[in-house]
């Protein structure tokens, strides 16, 4: 069994599972993606990482979560007959939850209902959003890892410093997520910045300012 991340939250680059299916079509073995980061972002169809390589048909179980695009609460698992009856029997995870409260289903569906019918749309505005930061914060110097998706890390190094950004980002008004040992190898502490479709172009523009300023004030 292969087990990986369609899209890492860490460095924001996509697992090659064009590569992997076809490994695991060599050694008859089950591949399992979690596709909490990409799914509704990701994807012709918004499906993920698996659905951008075209691989669907050869994962096995597809894992997410409502949380992150849909912006709601739970979790879901996509798969064949054989191994959802295994789950629901076997798997602690779900023999030992309870459903969902309605309040929070009906958001979920109405997510989903909102990525079917306009996804494509909110996509390409996530993609103009990201081009948009990412060439901006390219542009004031800012050490960006090499990311292909909507998570755009800043690499800081000392944790120290890392923490020290994130606070001070936070008093200018920008929030970003703050990633150090032992989310990350020691002395790679970086900023994690989230971009979304209902970013606005000012807002994007502020956050390169606030970036730009925090770049010559910590020498980042």
């Amino acid at each position: 069994m292969i087990l990986v991340d369609g899209l890492y939250s860490a460095d924001g680059d996509f697992a090659p599972l064009d590569e992997i299916t076809a490994l695991a079509g060599e050694h008859d073995a089950l591949v399992v993606v979690d596709e909490a980061h990409s799914f509704g972002a990701i994807g012709p169809n918004g499906l993920g990482v698996a659905d951008h390589f075209g691989v669907l048909d050869r994962v096995h179980a597809v894992v997410g979560t409502m949380s992150k695009a849909l912006g709601s609460v739970g979790g879901f698992v996509l798969t064949g007959k054989g191994l959802e009856r295994e789950l629901r029997y076997l798997a602690p995870s779900y023999t030992s939850s309870r459903g969902s409260a309605p309040g929070v289903a009906g958001a979920s569906l109405a997510s989903l209902q909102l990525v079917e019918e306009h996804g494509g749309d909110l996509r390409a505005r996530l993609d103009h959003n990201v081009r948009f930061v990412i060439d901006g914060l390219t542009e004031a110097g800012l050490n960006l890892m090499r990311t292909t998706s909507h998570i755009v890390p800043v690499l800081v190094g000392d944790e120290h410093k890392t923490v020290a950004v994130s606070n001070w980002l936070m008093d200018h008004g920008i929030f970003v997520g703050t990633f150090v040992h032992p989310h990350v190898p020691s002395g790679e502490g970086r900023l994690r910045i989230g971009v979304t479709s209902t970013h606005t172009q000012a807002e994007c523009a502020l956050l390169v300012e606030r970036l730009t300023e925090a770049r010559n004030k910590f020498s980042l």
